[in-house]
């Protein structure tokens, strides 16, 4: 596969600011872990090199090197979120063991947990919290407020699935 480094500016021009979010059809992104913890708790991604790399139009790699930490309290990889799939997006999330991600929810927004890997106990609303394993799907209706508290002693992994597609102006914590 050939890759062709870019500078931030030929970046820029083809998917805007770099380093927000960070998978296109074209590119594929590495970030530097932010090293400071108040960077980590804003959910910062420092974008380090953006190749411009032949993918298929078909197949969404898993890029474990586009992981960030995000401010709810896991860490993130989007898998699917681009303009030309607009209906959906798909985000590979780790939340460490003994760990627990903040109170968030996402207006107009329904999102979706398919557990694949550890253990939990998610709290959706006003519902009583939940344990839940490999294979279980728990569904989040928009506005509705959520966390999830790693249980296991291994990370507990999971994809979130959003229709329409994630968008931060649609997140809110607290």
């Amino acid at each position: 596969m050939r890759q062709t480094l870019l500078s931030e500016d030929d970046l820029a021009q083809e998917v805007g600011t770099p380093g927000i979010r960070g998978n296109t059809d074209r590119f594929t992104l590495k970030f530097r872990k932010p090293e400071a913890a108040a960077l980590q708790r804003q959910g910062c991604p420092i974008l380090i090199q953006a190749y411009e790399t032949p993918m298929h139009p078909y197949v969404r790699k898993l890029q474990r090197a586009n992981e960030y930490f995000f401010k709810e309290g896991c860490y993130i990889i989007e898998v699917s979120n681009t303009d030309q799939d607009s209906a959906v997006s798909i985000a590979h999330a780790r939340v460490l063991a003994g760990q627990q991600t903040a109170w968030h929810w996402l207006t107009d927004t329904y999102e979706r947990y398919v557990i694949f890997s550890g253990q939990g106990l998610v709290e959706v609303g006003d519902a009583a919290a939940v344990a839940v394993n490999a294979g279980d799907v728990v569904l989040i209706p928009p506005g509705t407020r959520q966390r999830i508290t790693n249980t296991g002693e291994s990370d507990l992994e999971l994809m979130a699935i959003c229709s329409p597609r994630f968008s931060l102006e649609n997140y809110h914590s607290g």
